[in-house]
């Protein structure tokens, strides 16, 4: 068995993504050597972009960051389109303490193509590190709410609150989350709306401790939409009862109005996208916004017709909310399974996939990368394999068929423009196709 083989197979064993590289005793010395040899080479083919990328990623595998970045810096100069510079410069300027252009590197992977495997590694630094960062930013933003109270909000930024379950059976809970995202895509899809994206309001309801039946009402409701700049905000509750669904839905003013009015809509809960297009068409109504031809034609499509479907895609971004990224993967491979047409599902397993994969320190992202390949040729697998320890994230575990290579795709709802964006199925609904 090659050395590379046997490296993969013991990472597998071990789980990668629980563990994270420390550089001491061994390793070290083993790191200490392959600079060398890569410094010689590089003296050698002074001109190489490839040898000064490799000696680039060998330091940053030492944690000699700063020099790193120098020869990074060179070679994306000289290769700026090079995926593996991208990603190990976006490392070693975050380890840095340089988010904000670490975040700007890793964004490159819309550009990378999907047969590298380091376009999936790049995403999964970008959705990581983004979500650290817009916890801090909403940290700071509760922190100066005073001096908020008096900048007004435009009623055309609408909030999207994910919708209380009023039910008891837990299987249809996570529908409310769901059910929030799909309205916040129909109106961000608007061009005369700005919508809050959905993660940035779930964090914000977390860093508030805040429920989802807590944040729709008259005490809290003004206060969010004040932190996040929103005139307006859309939200409700629903129930489930046998094979039939009911929704109360409201468009609220927070600048004028003292309190939502609810309008409530039934339908089987098999046809639960014909009510979001109804309560989609009354808030568009309510907020005199005209749909163009496109628009209009853009709500009418359905992303499921498999209501089993759309329930794991909904207990997906409930464990992906909670942090649970391995898990949600398989909740949204399992809806792609039951349904091949729900793009939806497909691209997000890919999401929550890559964020499982190369998320968490700075040093898990490191091992992602090493998992990929032998970084010139230098043995650094036994050492580097003894010091993995520590968990930073769910354990990756390649599904059947495939390795660590899975590209990924498709990046967080846009917030056009708003200033601050395999588990078992459960058993079938009631009324389930």
């Amino acid at each position: 068995m090659s050395r590379a083989l046997a490296f993969l197979t013991l990472l597998v064993a071990c789980g990668l993504a629980a563990c994270a590289p420390s550089r001491v005793g061994a390793d070290a010395e083993t790191l200490d050597r392959a600079i060398e040899r890569a410094r010689a080479d590089l003296v050698r083919q002074p001109a190489n972009v490839r040898v000064r990328r490799d000696l680039g990623a060998l330091l940053a595998q030492a944690e000699q960051f700063e020099e790193a970045e120098g020869y990074l810096r060179q070679a994306y100069v000289d290769g700026p389109s090079d995926p593996k510079t991208i990603y190990y410069l976006g490392l070693t300027v975050e380890a840095e303490g340089n988010a904000g252009e670490a975040l700007r590197f890793y964004g490159q992977f819309t550009e990378v193509s999907p047969r590298s495997p380091f376009r999936s590694l790049l995403q999964g630094r970008y959705e990581w590190l983004a979500r650290e960062r817009l916890r801090e930013e909403m940290g700071a933003l509760i922190a100066r709410e005073d001096t908020l109270a008096g900048e007004a909000a435009s009623p055309s930024v609408v909030a999207v609150f994910p919708f209380a379950y009023l039910g008891s059976d837990p299987r249809f809970a996570p529908l409310g989350r769901a059910f929030g995202e799909f309205l916040t895509a129909d109106l961000a899809s608007l061009g005369a709306l700005q919508v809050v994206e959905r993660v940035r309001l779930q964090t914000l309801l977390d860093e508030l401790a805040l429920s989802q039946s807590e944040a729709f009402d008259t005490a809290t409701a003004p206060r969010l939409g004040r932190l996040l700049r929103a005139g307006s905000a859309v939200g409700g509750s629903f129930d489930v009862d046998d094979d039939d669904l009911r929704i109360d839905a409201a468009l609220w003013n927070l600048e004028r109005d003292p309190q939502p009015n609810l309008q409530t809509r039934t339908d089987e809960l098999d046809r639960l996208f014909r009510l979001k297009r109804e309560i989609v068409l009354a808030i568009i109504q309510q907020m005199q916004v005209v749909l163009s031809p496109q628009e209009r034609a853009a709500l009418e499509v359905v992303p499921t017709r498999n209501l089993q479907a759309f329930l794991l895609y909904a207990r997906g971004l409930q464990e992906e909310d909670d942090g649970n990224f391995a898990g949600a993967t398989g909740s949204f491979r399992a809806a792609a399974k039951l349904d091949p047409g729900f793009g939806q599902a497909a691209a997000r397993a890919e999401q929550t996939a890559a964020v499982t994969k190369s998320g968490g320190s700075v040093e898990k992202g490191l091992a992602a990368a090493l998992a990929l390949e032998d970084l010139g040729g230098i043995d650094l697998v036994g050492s580097r394999l003894r010091n993995l320890n520590n968990s930073v994230g769910a354990a990756f575990v390649p599904g059947p068929g495939r390795d660590a290579r899975n590209p990924a795709a498709e990046g967080i709802v846009g917030s056009g423009g708003n200033p601050t964006d395999p588990l078992p199925d459960p058993p079938d609904p009631p009324g389930g196709n």
